[in-house]
């Protein structure tokens, strides 16, 4: 099988990232420090290379028909809104125009919906080029990259919009804990560079600890399970329902921080870390 590459390769190999195969594509699996990667995206900011998502363009009359036939409801959602399923996220750039983002290697079920388009339609999948933008100050990353005003109660979670970062034209899509930028192919690095830039310039320190391995995926989900099965107990000092990043972050921080008072203080960090459970959304 024919491995295709990042837009971002060069990046890799000058940084020495450590790759990994993603549906036939060979992507960024971290930057040579995973641990400090994750801290980052706990903290600060990461970007994470998402190139490998397929991305398909519909335009004209008809779009918003053959739309609906790849992903049910995607006709009915107002221009610079999106709906999502578990695979794939339709986004409605105007009247006539839709950009449809799916997982790696889905792109092809969604082409095979359509057997007869009544648009134009493009599987962009190898032509454009995908970062998420992650972490509790990407904002601050945003603002210092372009002129639209891209506060979170003007642009909230669930809208889509076109914008230049940096000169590059991006479609850019916020969820609750990501901004995804879909860009062209050409412009990926140059893209990046001008972030990284950015991101040294209020405050951090290199691209190994700006860069993030793969430790969000589509829809900002971890990639693996990262809690422990246990037997329910009868009471617990917390509760944290769901398995999502800031889930487990709460859990990380209050395992270090919290001190219970019933504890005697030799047994207090390891009693802590053993009540907090984290119980995934069903």
């Amino acid at each position: 099988m024919l491995i295709k590459n990042s837009p971002l390769s060069g990046i890799y190999r000058r940084h020495s990232a450590n790759t990994v195969e993603v549906s036939g594509w060979l992507m960024a699996d971290d930057f040579g420090n995973p641990e400090k990667e994750q801290k980052h995206l706990q903290e600060q900011s990461v970007i994470v290379d998402w190139s490998h998502l397929g991305k398909i363009s519909l335009s004209g009359a008809k779009a918003s028909s053959d739309a609906e036939k790849m992903i049910k409801g995607a006709s009915k959602i107002n221009v610079l809104n999106t709906l999502s399923d578990q695979t794939s996220v339709a986004f409605r750039l105007t009247q006539n125009d839709y950009l449809l983002l799916s997982s790696s290697g889905n792109e092809e079920s969604l082409l095979d919906k359509l057997k007869k388009p009544q648009s134009t339609l493009i599987n962009q999948t190898g032509a454009m080029g995908c970062f998420a933008l992650g972490g509790p100050r990407r904002d601050e990353v945003l603002e210092r990259s372009t002129a639209v005003d891209l506060r979170r109660d003007r642009v909230t979670a669930g809208s889509v919009l076109q914008s230049t970062l940096h000169t590059v034209s991006c479609t850019i899509y916020r969820t609750e804990d990501l901004d995804i930028l879909v860009h062209t192919r050409t412009f990926s690095e140059s893209l990046f560079d001008a972030l990284m830039d950015v991101g040294i310039g209020v405050g951090y320190d290199s691209h190994r600890t700006f860069s993030a391995s793969c430790f969000i995926q589509q829809r900002g989900r971890m990639t693996e399970r990262m809690w422990n099965n246990h037997e329910m107990r009868s009471s617990y000092d917390v509760v944290i329902i769901g398995g999502g990043a800031h889930g487990l972050a709460t859990a990380y921080y209050l395992a270090k921080t919290m001190v219970s008072p019933t504890l005697p203080s030799s047994n207090r960090s390891s009693s802590v870390t053993g009540v907090l459970e984290e119980i995934p959304q069903s």
